[in-house]
């Protein structure tokens, strides 16, 4: 599984509840997103699952049938697509 390039070194900030739960809802309708991440282009992702791992919540997502990880904090906007 691979992740966007976006610094993981830092501490994890935790979000907002809100954000979250955009995350949540696309999982269960199986929605897309369009998220801006940190340092990268806007990318038009599958949501599959949130993990927690080592104290870091991640979206797991798929694009171009890849699997793929970002950590919650490392995304500026999260956009669902009709």
């Amino acid at each position: 599984m691979r992740e966007p390039d976006s610094s993981t070194d830092t501490p994890y900030v935790p979000i907002a509840c809100s954000d979250y739960d955009i995350y949540e809802i696309a999982i269960m309708r199986r929605q897309q997103l369009r998220l801006t991440i940190k340092g990268n282009d806007s990318l038009q992702v599958t949501p599959v699952s949130l993990r927690i791992e080592q104290g870091a919540e991640y979206l797991e997502y798929t694009i171009n049938k890849t699997l793929q990880r970002v950590r919650l904090d490392q995304i500026e906007r999260a956009q669902i697509i009709e």
